[in-house]
């Protein structure tokens, strides 16, 4: 649905055009060809967040994760079948994956994450049998 707010740009762009076609017919040397580029933007919608937002692994940890400062909290299965069980974790200097990883775009940091896990499941026997086929 358009609203009479979404068409001020039109019609602010019509204004200016409209304005300069007459200013033009008053100049007698008025130049005939475009010597330049008007951009008319409209700001009620940011269009630079998601340009100026970091793509860092750290930045999508904060944007997915429910993060206390540098601590992330998440329920594991409990081995018995009953409850799950809250686990901390802390990501800060001692975790040489978050030091490898935390700065990398998200794009880098998730395919080596991949490449780590698949490591990791195939020399760790237990690993192997807690996620059976699924690497």
């Amino acid at each position: 649905m358009t609203t009479s707010r979404d068409l001020i740009p039109t019609k602010l762009a019509a204004r200016i055009w409209d304005t300069l076609t007459q200013y033009k017919q008053k100049i007698e040397h008025f130049p005939q060809t475009e010597t330049c580029e008007l951009l008319i933007l409209d700001r009620s919608i940011d269009q630079i967040a998601p340009v100026i937002h970091e793509w860092t692994y750290d930045a999508m940890c904060h944007d997915l994760l429910n993060m206390e400062g540098n601590k992330y909290v998440h329920e594991v299965p409990s081995k018995a079948g009953g409850p799950a069980e809250k686990k901390e974790v802390l990501l800060e200097e001692h975790d040489p994956v978050w030091l490898e990883l935390r700065h990398a775009h998200i794009a880098f940091a998730s395919e080596r994450l991949h490449e780590k896990m698949t490591n990791f499941v195939s020399k760790n026997k237990a690993a192997k049998i807690q996620h059976g086929s699924r690497w």
